[in-house]
């Protein structure tokens, strides 16, 4: 592919790359500048998998339709149906670079997968794998048990029970230990989350403190406090999130008011232990294995007692978390406590699929769960340090 545009004088230019930290990663001798422009698009595509001043696109529904001579009149429907899932288990995502741990946290970012544990250690993943190593970074930290681990652009946020967290650039290779909250200086920070706009991030603190802290100046913004510990939290919207915990409680916060627009108990539920929201639902997991959906767009939920449109019941321990695909689709729900306890609810139907998981498949005991993007690609992580990979044929 030639260069749209190349400037004559870049043979000419001589630029010592061992005099700032940030080119010591291109190599230590003086190069020309199109030989550091070189290095650059290679650093560029190690990182995001993509040409240089190409976007990093995810494949879509309609891009891959013109990437293939099949008839467009299928008999394959184009939503989902209940019943029987369509999956495939693939390769484990970290196949020869295990944690040695449980793993606490996963995310996708393109077609990249991360990874947390309480070894102390993040991995970056590109999935799906081939025969080659697949690891990609893998960043220690010696005295912070990983709890949760966030995308924010470029930067990987990193939090567990101390005062402080860490912020992984995955450009320059650096990290940076931010030594405490302001004000929270004696605060174990826990769960985690990056607001949609990648603003902000915020930390669920002991005895119902919600933390909102600034990606740019990494300086607190504002806090919030519940009556009772906060167990999960989650954005209903950009400015909007919710949180709930020990009283079995739902707490909405509005970001732009700086204060709780609704409170409302979660139908029969003691503990709150974990919440999702996207698009118009919001799910809510128990310390009784009761998952209840609400449809936020419904005008009862901004009532004093909203109702749940589905209570679902296929888990019988705390529902360690619940995560939902790129479209609400599908609602995945799990619980760390008893083996193979993943399910997944088919969300149109409110009803749950009924051949996965199967006694083919050992998860063992699940402790993380995501989608990527589009789908595809669905991620378990369970207590022996093992990534499993699942396809969903039908985003394929």
């Amino acid at each position: 592919m030639s260069k749209a545009w190349e400037d004559q004088d870049d043979q000419e230019i001589k630029i010592d790359l061992s005099l700032s930290a940030r080119t010591k990663k291109l190599g230590k001798e003086t190069v020309s500048g199109t030989e550091f422009t070189d290095r650059l698009r290679e650093k560029y595509k190690s990182i995001y998998s993509a040409q240089w001043g190409e976007e990093n696109k995810e494949k879509t529904q309609l891009g891959k339709l013109f990437l293939t001579s099949k008839s467009i009149l299928s008999d394959k429907t184009p939503a989902l149906m209940s019943g029987l899932l369509d999956v495939e288990e693939l390769k484990h995502s970290n196949f020869g670079n295990y944690s040695k741990s449980v793993i606490s946290d996963s995310e996708f970012q393109g077609n990249r997968l991360l990874i947390a544990g309480k070894d102390k250690r993040i991995r970056l993943f590109e999935v799906p794998g081939d025969d080659e190593d697949n690891l990609k970074a893998s960043v220690f930290f010696k005295d912070l048990p990983v709890v949760s681990s966030k995308f924010c652009g470029d930067k990987i946020y990193v939090s567990g029970e101390k005062p402080f967290f860490y912020v992984y650039d995955q450009v320059k290779e650096d990290v940076q230990r931010v030594p405490f909250v302001q004000g929270y200086n004696k605060q174990p920070l826990g769960q985690m989350r990056i607001s949609p706009d990648q603003k902000f991030a915020f930390f669920l603190g002991k005895n119902g403190k919600l933390m909102q802290v600034s990606t740019q100046s990494q300086k607190l913004i504002c806090d919030f406090k519940m009556n009772s510990d906060s167990n999960g939290l989650c954005f209903v919207d950009e400015y909007t999130v919710a949180c709930g915990g020990d009283e079995g409680d739902i707490y909405l916060w509005d970001l732009k008011m700086r204060s709780c627009i609704q409170r409302f108990s979660d139908e029969g539920t003691v503990k709150i232990t974990c919440l999702e929201s996207k698009d118009n639902f919001l799910a809510v997991g128990s310390n009784s294995g009761v998952v209840n959906l609400y449809d936020t767009s419904k005008s009862d939920f901004r009532g004093s007692e909203p109702k749940p449109i589905k209570s679902v019941m296929n888990l019988t321990t705390d529902v360690t978390g619940v995560s939902f695909n790129y479209n609400c689709e599908v609602l995945a729900m799990y619980s760390k406590w008893k083996r193979d306890a993943v399910k997944l609810l088919h969300v149109p139907s409110l009803t749950v699929f009924s051949n996965w998981p199967s006694f083919k498949d050992r998860i063992k005991y699940p402790t993380a769960c995501c989608f990527n993007s589009t789908s595809e690609l669905f991620s378990i992580g369970n207590d022996e340090g093992v990534s499993l990979l699942y396809k969903l044929n039908h985003y394929c």
